[in-house]
């Protein structure tokens, strides 16, 4: 590993540059929180001017099929490992990293599996929604639901971090790619596998270069022994985040789902 590490130490003394005031952060929160929203909205327009509104809606089947995949891939996971962040970066900035590999690890021995099944159950969900041009669609999902899990962690880490500049940069990279290969691939018309392919790329790469970023950290270090049970706080934290975000999810994407079937 490269000795250039990126420092996230918490401790007191004078602030520093990298420490924005609560009205900036808030700002940088807000900024990146409104860009994926933002990138949704123009891709779907790019989608529906050059391959027609019949290609929005077979991504947007896609998407809400993998969401519910996602479910169980997630784990609420990321939810759990930001809020240990934001508590130990106070408390505690030497756990940071070893929180940061625990819920990765943890991350992937649910996401790893669900993709994987998503992919394989492809044939029968299309068969479910009577549509063969799903079937490509529905095998991509897995690469999707790898995509979105691996990024979604990584950006709510650096929030649990209060790391806004990272997370803002993170989203506007996710944009820039998302709409540059989007409209790519609908200007070739180049058909939905490979706009379903932009989504995937937009949300891996980015997410991968801010996971890296994470496993770089260097905080201050702990003399003697550390007993904080880490994983099993991730674990008993993630548990009922999993839940909660399950009933929301099922329930924001059950109309599209619905429309998705009967349509």
């Amino acid at each position: 590993m490269s000795s250039k590490q990126i420092s996230f130490d918490a401790g007191p003394g004078p602030p520093r540059p990298g420490n924005e005031s609560f009205a900036r952060g808030y700002l940088w929160s807000l900024g990146a929180t409104s860009l994926p929203l933002v990138s949704a909205f123009l891709a779907s327009l790019i989608i529906a001017r050059w391959m027609g509104p019949a290609v929005v809606g077979l991504i947007s089947l896609t998407q809400a099929v993998a969401t519910v995949f996602l479910i169980i891939a997630k784990f609420g996971v990321e939810g759990a490992a930001s809020r240990l962040a934001s508590e130990y970066q106070v408390s505690a900035p030497w756990r940071i990293p070893r929180l940061v590999r625990l819920g990765a690890s943890l991350r992937l021995i649910f996401t790893l599996p669900t993709a994987a099944l998503a992919a394989f159950l492809a044939p029968q969900l299309s068969r479910l929604f009577g549509d063969p041009s799903l079937l490509p669609l529905f095998r991509l999902g897995g690469l999707l639901i790898l995509a979105v899990s691996l990024s979604e962690y990584a950006g709510l880490v650096v929030l649990g971090l209060k790391r806004f500049r990272l997370l803002f940069g993170m989203r506007v990279a996710m944009l820039g790619l998302k709409i540059g290969l989007v409209l790519a691939a609908s200007v070739l018309a180049m058909g939905a596998a490979a706009v379903m392919g932009a989504y995937i790329a937009a949300s891996l790469v980015p997410g991968l270069a801010v996971l890296i970023l994470l496993f770089m950290m260097r905080t201050g270090k702990k003399t003697g022994t550390d007993d904080e049970p880490i994983l099993r706080r991730l674990v008993s934290l993630s548990v009922p985040l999993a839940i909660s975000g399950a009933s929301v999810t099922v329930y924001s994407l059950l109309d599209k789902i619905m429309l998705g079937y009967f349509s």
